[in-house]
């Protein structure tokens, strides 16, 4: 993550860091555009994807991938006050992805069955 916005001048911040280094740092103008270009632009979470896993995206393990897209997103989201998350919070947040991700996944296949069927049908 700290690699990839480095251009943006992300400053490292540790988990063991005091409360005020993490509230001073997630408050700073530096995360706040971090983050917005993060929910903006699909281009950041993909290079945080291709170091963590490789470029490949067939390779990626969907739920390591629903992991570090919630981690990256809590660590830099201002409203969360910490940048450790509990195990229960980030299953959940991680089933929610999951269930999003496979409706997305459904979508998209219905409309190319929808399509090829609209295609075959016309001809």
């Amino acid at each position: 993550m700290f690699s990839t916005f480095a251009a943006d001048k992300l400053p490292v911040i540790n988990t063991n860091d005091s409360s005020n280094k993490v509230s001073a740092w997630k408050n700073s103008s530096v995360v706040a555009e971090c983050f917005e270009k993060l929910k903006t632009n699909g281009d950041y979470i993909n290079k945080i994807l291709d170091k963590v896993y490789g470029t490949d995206p067939e390779k990626r393990p969907v739920v390591q991938v629903a992991f570090t897209v919630v981690l990256v997103y809590y660590v830099l989201n201002p409203k969360k006050e910490h940048i450790k998350i509990k195990e229960e919070i980030l299953q959940r947040k991680i089933r929610k992805y999951l269930v999003c991700f496979c409706k997305y996944l459904k979508c998209m296949l219905y409309n190319i069955i929808n399509n090829e069927f609209y295609l075959f049908r016309t001809k």
